[in-house]
């Protein structure tokens, strides 16, 4: 009995403060749920991707393990493919990511190869990726699209 009116009780403040308009707790929780300051490993920045492109509508299948085939994340959005190089670094990624993320186009009959990082990319990098015509998102367009998603646009 006494579980049931806890539970009552917290569904009518809940109410409550949807009804206000009072919606700081939500913010916080997503803004934890995209928030690069938890993570430590490779693996971790893998899963914090996943988390984001699922929200962005995004089919997702994480690879993310040796053997992967240069490719973490496999993307489907309606019957376009991308192959997905992530990488969580402290300096300046180089062509190396590039290379692979090429390779793995054959291999996942993908549409498009993506390198993602925290970080940034060498100028070699943004050439060869220029060149392959591969998409490149640094730290700081990751941030965009994070907070893009966290404004509420991630169904546009």
């Amino acid at each position: 009995m006494y579980y049931s009116k806890v539970s009552h009780n917290n569904k009518l403040s809940d109410k409550e403060r949807y009804l206000k308009g009072e919606f700081d707790k939500e913010k916080k929780e997503l803004s934890e749920q995209y928030s690069l300051n938890n993570i430590v490993t490779g693996t971790q920045f893998e899963l914090y991707l996943v988390n984001i492109f699922k929200e962005l509508g995004y089919k997702t299948k994480h690879n993310g393990k040796s053997g992967d085939q240069g490719a973490d994340l496999i993307l489907k959005k309606d019957d376009y493919v991308y192959a997905v190089q992530a990488k969580y670094y402290t300096g300046k990624l180089s062509n190396t990511p590039v290379q692979e993320i090429a390779g793995a186009l054959k291999y996942y009959n993908a549409n498009q190869g993506v390198v993602i990082t925290n970080s940034t990319f060498t100028t070699g990098a943004e050439e060869l990726a220029k060149a392959n015509n591969v998409i490149l998102i640094d730290g700081k367009d990751l941030k965009k699209l994070v907070d893009y998603i966290f404004e509420g646009n991630a169904k546009e």
